[in-house]
């Protein structure tokens, strides 16, 4: 018995100083493996020296090892089922933890992951790629590279803008906010921010300022904060302003309305002027006009003075119309002006309107009054 328990004994020894002998690894040992470009092998033993050997020569090696790693990995097609656990892994050492050469050669095999990772149905690729981003660090212009790659598989809007929060707000975003997806994402917060605080570095808002005033002039009251807190509202969206609301029958204060009606009397002796703000005004959807849902004696004299000082405008939205009426152009809207039958029931009070858009009129609605 007792003869039984001493061998025992000195075969757990045996085997113990055997499993040792096998698992580290000496320097000499390491550096065939860098010659053979062994990089796994060389990676899951890198750290069998001891850390008071680990000098500038281990370093060297080691940091163009995990460099070559990754970019072997990013050639290659297939995923070994182990390949994360060690980059999470190696991922933590000092030489690598805030290396930028090293995160952004990671950053770049994650990108590769997910493009192969879309091309296997059978896998998960928004929660792989949710875990992808959330487990490591990345450089600042990540957020771009992953929702080119990963937009489809973020469904959620908000989550979308927050994923892409760190580059909207900083300074580089103006190398970015002008592209697909990093400016859809930033317009479509802007539409649907609870809050008119968001996190938009003023040089995106400023690369994305003709979207954000057209926003802006459909009423959408974050991109007016937006525009006038980083003061970027340009002189035509400051004359924009305040036509649209006129033109929109919005309720103004005597002082509003006379703004506008001075600026009316401005344009009228600016040809170019007012030309530019018709086209301006025919980017929007649907085109301003809701002064025509009214007949009075008001809304004929508003209406007058359009006529007077603002010809284009009367035309844009007649021609417009028309178009609509008669099929010759197609709106993704649909009617882009609403008021469009009650606006040819007030024509008729207007000295220069055309009598031929008049007769086109009646010929695009016969089918009505039939």
């Amino acid at each position: 018995m007792r003869i039984s328990f001493v061998l025992s004994l000195l075969l757990l020894h045996c085997t113990a100083g055997s499993s040792i002998s096998i698992a580290d690894y000496n320097w000499e040992d390491l550096q065939v493996l860098n010659s053979e470009k062994n990089y796994v092998e060389y990676l899951d033993h890198a750290l069998d020296i001891e850390p008071s050997k680990r000098d500038a020569a281990w370093k060297t090696v080691t940091e163009k090892i995990g460099l070559d790693y990754l970019k072997e990995l990013v050639s290659s097609k297939k995923e070994a089922t182990d390949t994360w656990d060690r980059i999470e892994r190696i991922s933590t050492w000092p030489i690598f933890k805030n290396n930028e050469f090293f995160i952004k050669a990671r950053d770049e095999f994650i990108i590769h992951s997910i493009k192969q990772c879309k091309n296997n149905t059978n896998t998960n690729c928004s929660k792989k790629a949710l875990k992808l981003l959330n487990d490591f660090q990345h450089e600042i212009t990540f957020p771009a590279k992953f929702l080119t790659v990963a937009n489809e598989l973020i469904i959620d809007q908000t989550q979308r803008f927050a994923i892409a929060s760190p580059l909207i707000g900083n300074k580089l975003s103006e190398f970015y906010c002008s592209d697909s997806p990093i400016k859809v994402i930033v317009l479509n917060q802007i539409i649907v921010a609870d809050s008119k605080e968001l996190n938009i570095h003023p040089d995106c808002i400023k690369v994305l300022k003709t979207d954000v005033e057209k926003l802006a002039l459909e009423g959408n009251e974050t991109a007016k904060y937006l525009l006038n807190k980083n003061s970027l509202a340009s002189p035509m969206f400051t004359k924009l302003s305040v036509l649209i609301p006129f033109l929109n029958d919005h309720t103004l204060s005597k002082k509003e309305v006379n703004t506008a009606l001075k600026s009316l009397e401005t344009i009228s002796k600016l040809p170019e002027e007012r030309k530019e703000i018709s086209m301006q005004l025919k980017k929007l959807d649907p085109i301003p006009g809701r002064i025509f849902n009214r007949r009075d004696k008001t809304t004929i004299g508003k209406l007058k003075v359009i006529e007077r000082n603002f010809p284009e405008f009367i035309d844009l939205y007649a021609r417009t119309c028309l178009q609509y009426l008669k099929g010759e152009k197609k709106f993704r809207f649909g009617n882009p002006t609403p008021e469009c039958h009650n606006f040819f029931a007030l024509a008729a009070h207007l000295q220069t309107f055309p009598e031929s858009m008049k007769n086109e009129y009646g010929k695009a609605t016969h089918f009505m009054r039939k």
